[in-house]
């Protein structure tokens, strides 16, 4: 679905994954509140690119079928880019960067593929 980029967090422990999994609760509160049918999320690939800024990558996973429509896949990268989300101070400010998708189904409900629920070590 795409990365945050965190510019300032407060930790710098790449492995520390318990933080990892408040982010990942922070974020499926956050979908439940906002209304979107959002089964599960997963968080991969924790890593400091060349600005040193945390770079962590975002899998959404929703409810009722096996792909995104253009609707739902518009609905999340909204909700995460214009900043609505707003995670601890540990994590500080961000920004989301989406990846292309392809692969849309038509119709104005949100899909899934396969849930997740826990943070997956990389």
């Amino acid at each position: 679905m795409g990365s945050f980029f965190f510019k300032a967090p407060s930790f710098s422990s790449l492995g520390n994954y318990t933080i990892y999994a408040s982010l990942q609760d922070q974020l499926m509160t956050f979908f439940r509140k906002a209304n979107l049918p959002v089964d599960s999320v997963a968080l991969k690939n924790p890593s400091r690119n060349l600005d040193d800024y945390l770079v962590i990558n975002l899998e959404v996973y929703l409810s009722l079928g096996p792909s995104f429509n253009r609707t739902g896949i518009v609905g999340l990268g909204f909700a995460l880019s214009n900043q609505t989300f707003k995670p601890t101070k540990d994590f500080n400010t961000y920004v989301f960067m989406s990846t292309n998708y392809d692969n849309f189904l038509p119709g104005n409900i949100f899909l899934y593929d396969t849930p997740l629920n826990s943070y997956e070590k990389s």
